[in-house]
């Protein structure tokens, strides 16, 4: 399932908004949240006019009948300005190979990200793996928290923790065949800003095979930050479309 998210982030009205998204190769279109004019291969919404600060959820269900490597999902949205002006958007969100349940011979790994309910500034994490082999294997996890994040503790305990590069090393053990080993962790966030947080899976399998590295990532958004430290590294920029003085503006994302 795909979450489509198109904002007007200006301050002024957004009229005739129209969302397409370009399926990934290999996909069929399912359902979704709100009906669409749609092919085979997209389909668009479109939209009277989209208020100040309105924003727009769609929800998209699409169905793997074709595994060819990782799914690339397309997102565009377009709109008009009250001066007439376009304004446009777009995002895209790859799904890797490696993620999906589809390849036996391989393990599943995913990563998500979201806020405390209470403390906007702490993240919490979650990294899971499942084993889709019919033997047990171990597996290393290495996950690196950019500046500007540190780590407050962790449902299984890293074997090491080097918070000067921000690396978090797990080791999971004896991992069944089929099964699943969630890793839930908190994350403080000293700056407001976007961050993609990595992390790398290394499995064995525990007759000596050694299986493909699986990466796996999140991005969270996190606002204004109380008594927030000052980055000197670059972080992934909050894109924005700036179009006249009235700043018509408008984001667009997609989330897995």
């Amino acid at each position: 399932m795909y979450a489509i998210t198109v904002t007007n982030d200006g301050n002024a009205p957004l009229e005739n908004v129209s969302i397409e998204d370009t399926f990934p190769k290999g996909t069929v279109y399912l359902s979704s949240s709100l009906r669409p004019e749609r092919t085979a291969e997209r389909a668009i919404w479109n939209v009277e006019n989209l208020a100040a600060g309105g924003v727009l959820k769609i929800d998209l269900t699409l169905d793997v009948t074709e595994y060819g490597g990782s799914l690339v999902n397309v997102v565009k949205a377009t709109a008009e300005a009250e001066d007439g002006s376009a304004v446009k958007a777009t995002n895209f969100t790859v799904l890797e190979a490696q993620w999906l349940s589809c390849c036996p011979d391989e393990i599943f790994a995913s990563k998500t990200g979201e806020f405390d309910p209470i403390l906007e500034n702490v993240i919490l994490y979650r990294l899971t793996v499942q084993n889709l082999q019919h033997g047990p294997i171990v597996a290393s996890i290495e996950d690196t928290l950019p500046a500007g994040l540190s780590l407050l503790g962790s449902s299984l305990m890293p074997s090491d923790h080097d918070e000067s590069r921000g690396l978090i090393t797990w080791v999971v053990s004896d991992l069944g065949p089929g099964e699943l080993k969630t890793i839930e962790y908190l994350v403080e966030a000293k700056q407001s800003g976007r961050f993609l947080n990595v992390a790398e899976v290394d499995p064995y399998a525990l007759d000596g095979r050694e299986l493909r590295r699986v990466s796996v990532s999140a991005v969270v958004e996190v606002g204004a930050v109380e008594g927030a430290e000052a980055l000197s590294v670059w972080v992934p920029p909050d894109w924005e479309f700036k179009y006249s003085p009235r700043s018509y503006e408008m984001t667009c994302d997609g989330v897995v």
